[in-house]
């Protein structure tokens, strides 16, 4: 054997074991170090900032029990479905139990069907169905504030109506708070009498008529008592309440609050856009835009034992019309008509002595002009949605819930015209079929010249 050929032995030889040194490399590396990359349509494999900002507010460790067939491609499935929250967070234990081989386990979890998922967080659980992101974030939520807190909707004097399935009705608003865990009553005080024992707040839905003298009286008692309030309030609501407006020291103002650059914004002068927003923190990480139709301003007493936050803050050139919202609308002082800047909402809140006698709390207040944005037709625009469970989170004192929204499931679905499905299918029918033709016979042609 000669030189060179021994010599292009050791250099084939030198490759095959490079090669090899490379591919256990390679594996080595994949086992020490992984990432994964989302290319799906709305990052659908991957969790929201908001469940990732949840992870990060529950410490100690999360246990997922599936009850389902001992089938490895089930399991396979739960875990594929659950991934994306182990590698947020790393105490996230994953068990499997076969309900028809340990029913008395499954019966004690309040399982009821084969693949259904029982939740433990700190000693409490909860049974969801699926493991898409909204049910699983929604049920964290839940376990994260296991206290029930409950908010009482008073009714009887023109409010908007919790039931109401109508494009101003508030069944979004009612929905995406009971999914956190809130829990939203409607209260006739007139017909119970008085408060329940379990109200964490009171809410005060742009009454259209005043409450009953005895009602506001009731209201502002537990007001007086450490209760907490939201009081939305449009321009055509009842907002003179006597006793509830001393004691919070709100006073609102005449007219609606009206935009001179509507034109390049939102179209009409009596609609609001907010960009940016004053400290508070209620919309401390609230980045989007909101949306208020039709608003009226605030003013609160400075000088009372009340600490106030403004929450949103028109710009100066916005001002309150008195008059009406049409033709060619201009600032008139002498007409009575408000210069901007205008508060539209604030946070109120103040030390009061605990239920207990020992220490204190934190007495929470919101104030707000307007409450088309909680209606159904506005809820989902933009960063409304957000806002609204985050004023009604703060007033509840469940502050670990701000700004952590359930996320929604992404379209899938295409919608395309009678014409695009047509060509698509005569593409496929026709198309492609003749595009192949030609080209056997265009192949057949060559082959015969030749």
């Amino acid at each position: 054997m000669t030189t060179a050929r021994l010599f292009a032995r050791w250099q084939h030889l030198l490759r095959i074991v490079l090669v090899l040194v490379l591919v256990a490399l390679v594996g080595a590396a994949s086992q020490l170090y992984k990432h994964s990359f989302d290319w799906t349509y709305g990052n659908r494999n991957s969790l929201s900032e908001a469940s990732i900002a949840l992870l990060a507010r529950m410490p100690g460790p999360i246990t997922f029990t599936a009850f389902t067939s001992s089938d490895a491609e089930a399991k396979r499935s739960v875990m594929a479905d659950l991934a994306r929250y182990r590698r947020v967070k790393d105490d996230i234990e994953i068990r499997f139990v076969d309900p028809s081989r340990q029913p008395q386990v499954a019966r004690s979890a309040g399982i009821r069907r084969f693949n259904e998922v029982q939740v433990q967080y700190q000693g409490n659980a909860e049974v969801i169905r699926d493991l898409g992101e909204p049910s699983v974030t929604s049920a964290l939520q839940r376990l994260a504030e296991p206290e029930k807190k409950v908010l009482y909707v008073l009714q009887g004097h023109g409010e908007r109506s919790l039931d109401d399935d109508g494009e101003l009705g508030m069944q979004r608003l009612v929905s995406a708070l009971r999914d956190t865990g809130l829990g939203v009553k409607a209260l006739n005080l007139a017909a119970a009498g008085t408060i329940p024992e379990d109200a964490t707040a009171i809410v005060l839905l742009s009454p259209q008529r005043a409450l009953l003298q005895g009602e506001q009286q009731q209201v502002a008692r537990w007001i007086e008592d450490g209760g907490n309030l939201l009081w939305f309030a449009d321009p055509d609501s009842a907002a003179e309440l006597g006793p509830i407006n001393e004691a919070v020291g709100v006073q609102w103002q005449p007219g609606v609050a009206v935009f001179p650059d509507f034109e390049a914004t939102s179209g009409h002068p009596g609609i609001l856009l907010v960009t940016d927003y004053p400290p508070n923190p209620v919309t401390q990480r609230l980045e989007e835009i909101t949306v208020f139709p039709l608003v009226r301003g605030l003013d609160w007493d400075m000088n009372s034992e009340w600490r106030g936050m403004p929450l949103v803050v028109t710009r100066d050139s916005a001002w309150l019309e008195t008059g009406p919202i049409e033709g060619d609308l201009a600032f008139e002082q002498a007409a009575g008509d408000i210069r901007g800047p205008i508060t539209i909402g604030a946070t109120l809140t103040r030390e009061h002595d605990h239920p207990s006698g020992e220490g204190s709390i934190q007495q929470r207040v919101v104030l707000f002009g307007d409450s088309d944005f909680l209606a159904d037709v506005y809820f989902e625009e933009v960063g409304n949605r957000q806002l609204a469970q985050n004023l009604f989170q703060w007033a509840a004192t469940r502050d670990r819930q701000l700004s952590i929204e359930v996320p929604t499931v992404p379209d899938a679905s295409l919608h395309m015209s009678g014409f695009w499905l047509t060509v698509i299918a005569a593409a496929f029918v026709i198309g492609i079929p003749l595009l192949l033709l030609l080209f056997g016979v265009a192949r057949w042609v060559v082959r015969r010249r030749r």
